[in-house]
């Protein structure tokens, strides 16, 4: 079976503007025909690869 990467990305982009885990699962489960378990492994894969995307030891790198 394929996996669609849509919900993933969809969800990433929803934690970026600050969405609660809640609020994304209830709109991926609006969105696409995904059970439970699907729209949780789609914010699972997203909070992955939000943190992948910041670099190590970056804390106070603004300072």
């Amino acid at each position: 079976m394929r996996r669609e990467a849509a919900p993933v990305a969809a969800a990433e982009i929803l934690l970026r503007h600050g969405l609660s885990d809640d609020a994304v699962v209830r709109y991926l489960a609006r969105s696409w025909p995904l059970d439970d378990n699907d729209c949780q492994s789609a914010l699972n894969a997203a909070h992955i690869l939000l943190r992948r995307e910041q670099p190590q030891g970056s804390a106070g790198a603004d300072e």
